[in-house]
């Protein structure tokens, strides 16, 4: 990959990363998309060139020009979450065998250049899942659905045989962590959790989502140790478990990331 490619999906991630603090802040508020943007604190209207993804925050020492009023640090954040996101995308590229390989992989043989606008489609929706699941333990049904649908369309179009599985798979991950939604009586997971589950595991197939779950539940048990071991929690804290959902599905989809082959290593 060429340093080109890498400063476009830079770019990319904060464009997209500033479309998505809008997008998760209004999908709850019923506000328009295309507005301009607002102070919310003094209510007056964001010029273009203040509104540039982190460049601005930076160059306005993280204050609002009219009112001089802090900015939330909620906009770099995302914006460099999603920057970061989006790198990961020509990065897992490095990492793809002649034949085989990650998930990623697989579907950039079978896609071509269509690729990027799926992955550019696939990183928004998690991006903006894993905000809201954070600030506000929601997970939008319009996210997830959306993601379903274009990736089954995705295998109608390209692998017919194939879509079976996959929903198997989708069908297969919804459904154990329903089971536990259950066990639990909605204590340890929500039912956010489960609907993303359908969308992960129809992209993963059915042992790739086993990894994939496996992950997710170690790195949710790690960072409740450490709530705990901070003071900043107990037991029955609740921490979101959709972050941890798609921080280990990056991991398994791009660098095809499992335990087994890890500890057989």
């Amino acid at each position: 990959m060429t340093k080109e490619i890498y400063f476009l999906f830079a770019v990319l991630g904060l464009v997209f990363g500033s479309f998505a603090t809008v997008l998760t802040s209004r999908i709850f508020t019923g506000e328009g998309l295309w507005g301009r943007s607002i102070c919310p604190k003094c209510k007056k209207k964001i010029f273009w060139f203040d509104n540039l993804p982190l460049l601005s925050f930076l160059l306005l020492g993280g204050k609002c020009r009219s009112c001089k009023k802090k900015i939330s640090l909620r906009y770099p954040l995302i914006e460099l979450t999603s920057l970061v996101f989006f790198l990961l995308i020509p990065i897992s590229l490095n990492y793809c065998p002649p034949s085989g390989g990650a998930i990623s992989c697989i579907f950039l043989k079978e896609l071509g250049y269509f690729y990027y606008p799926l992955m550019i489609f696939l990183f928004l929706i998690l991006l903006s899942t894993l905000v809201t699941d954070l600030e506000r333990g929601v997970i939008p049904d319009i996210f997830v659905f959306l993601g379903v649908l274009v990736f089954i369309l995705f295998y109608l179009g390209f692998d017919k045989v194939k879509i079976y599985d996959q929903l198997f798979a989708g069908f297969f991950s919804a459904s154990f962590l329903m089971f536990l939604n259950l066990l639990t009586k909605g204590g340890g997971l929500g039912l956010g959790d489960v609907k993303l589950a359908i969308l992960t595991g129809l992209i993963l197939g059915f042992w790739q989502s086993v990894f994939w779950l496996m992950l997710s539940f170690i790195l949710g048990a790690v960072a409740g140790l450490i709530i705990i071991i901070s003071g900043k929690g107990n037991m029955k804290s609740k921490v979101p478990f959709g972050p941890f959902m798609i921080v280990s599905f990056l991991a398994v989809f791009l660098f095809n990331f499992n335990l087994i082959s890890l500890v057989l290593r």
